[in-house]
């Protein structure tokens, strides 16, 4: 599958493989934000963990 960004009004979704990973900590930075939403499937469980870490470096 293609990489994509969606932005609206209230929200904004990166998507694309590894693509979250290396851009997460500048986009909720980029947003003013404290937190990030993390969303996955089970068997992706391990890469949103790390995702979810990988914000707070």
């Amino acid at each position: 599958m293609e990489s994509f960004l969606y932005e609206s009004l209230a929200n904004r979704v990166v998507f694309g493989e590894g693509k979250a990973l290396n851009t997460v900590k500048e986009e909720v930075e980029q947003l003013e934000g404290k937190k990030a939403l993390v969303i996955s499937t089970r068997e992706r469980e391990s890469s949103a963990n790390e995702i979810a870490k990988h914000k707070n470096r």
